[in-house]
């Protein structure tokens, strides 16, 4: 199995969502999607391979958090906090992913300075990293947070939090490299 498996992400996710912020309708195609687990209608999802986590448990949680609001979105769990804000979860066959969208490419001022800063500093900030996805037909800024499958639900949970927590650091640190009208 290669070590890369790119047939599916959470960005692939963000059809007919609008990252924060902008106004443009997404509409990412959406082709060869694969995944470990199957959505119920309850937005639960049940397990097709040993080891994968509960989403049941998983969405018990969530609604546990009174600000949060959870909707499932293609083969994506979106997650909406109190601020507006989206995480986007996936599972997959080797890992789970949580991704928000940043700010999208077209608003950076000076790219070449902004990912070197994102190459240096993303240590810094705990269990989420920044990449560049493709969501419709632009470019994005993302954060996300990779887990195993075998994660449990409130490994997942925190991940969420953190991310949460990490989006409004990374905007604070990469504000600068951004058009005014883009800064958070």
């Amino acid at each position: 199995m290669p070590l890369v498996d790119r047939t599916f992400a959470p960005s692939d996710c963000f059809a007919e969502i609008r990252p924060r912020g902008h106004d443009k309708q997404l509409s990412p195609p959406i082709d060869s999607m694969q995944s470990d687990i199957r959505f119920t209608s309850d937005i639960s999802i049940e397990r097709k391979a040993p080891n994968m986590w509960n989403g049941d448990e998983f969405s018990s949680l969530v609604a546990a958090q009174t600000s949060w609001t959870l909707e499932k979105r293609g083969d994506c769990l979106e997650i909406v906090n109190d601020e507006g804000l989206s995480a986007l979860i996936f599972g997959g066959e080797r890992q789970i992913l949580v991704e928000t969208a940043l700010f999208p490419a077209s608003s950076v001022l000076d790219k070449a300075s902004l990912d070197d800063l994102i190459l240096r500093s993303h240590h810094l900030v705990p269990l989420s990293t920044v990449s560049i996805s493709k969501i419709g037909t632009e470019d994005f800024y993302v954060a996300f947070g990779a887990l195993s499958t075998e994660s449990q639900a409130s490994v997942v949970l925190e991940e969420v939090e953190t991310l949460f927590e990490n989006t409004g650091e990374f905007l604070e640190l990469y504000g600068e490299f951004l058009k005014s009208e883009d800064v958070a």
